[in-house]
């Protein structure tokens, strides 16, 4: 939850409006592998792949 919150506050910056700070941004979050943007008038489309451990809870590994 901590990274979803760091990354909204990331993308609400005024520096963050380009496809590669959106980019380097979701890339940053644990569990993200790769990502795609997709645009169109009004909005925008995120494609993720995450990685293969992105929902294990490694806290109840330990």
């Amino acid at each position: 939850m901590e990274a979803i919150l760091a990354l909204k506050e990331d993308l609400s910056t005024p520096k963050s409006s380009t496809y590669e700070a959106i980019r380097k941004a979701l890339l940053s979050v644990d569990g993200v592998k790769q990502i795609n943007i997709l645009s169109g008038p009004g909005t925008i489309s995120l494609y993720l792949i995450l990685k293969d451990d992105c929902f294990i809870d490694k806290k109840k590994l330990n």
